[in-house]
């Protein structure tokens, strides 16, 4: 269904376990590696175009790289 370098959008709101932000329906990214398959779906590395201040491990701006199941995303 997906690959790696799909461009994708979030249809839903989501939030990585490793951080306390939520990222919003509709933000925009690119599909890195594949996690894992869970239950019959797919784990997705997704790394999100809006550069954010906060989520730089060093100052300056940073993407958001999170991860998505496949049923909260689509391909544009």
């Amino acid at each position: 269904m997906f690959s790696k370098g799909d461009r994708v959008r979030l249809t839903k709101d989501t939030r990585d376990i490793r951080m306390p932000w939520l990222f919003e329906a509709g933000e925009t990214g690119e599909l890195g590696r594949l996690y894992r398959i869970q239950d019959g779906v797919e784990v997705w590395q997704c790394i999100l175009d809006k550069k954010r201040e906060y989520v730089a491990p060093l100052p300056g701006l940073s993407q958001p790289i999170i991860a998505v199941y496949s049923t909260g995303i689509e391909k544009i």
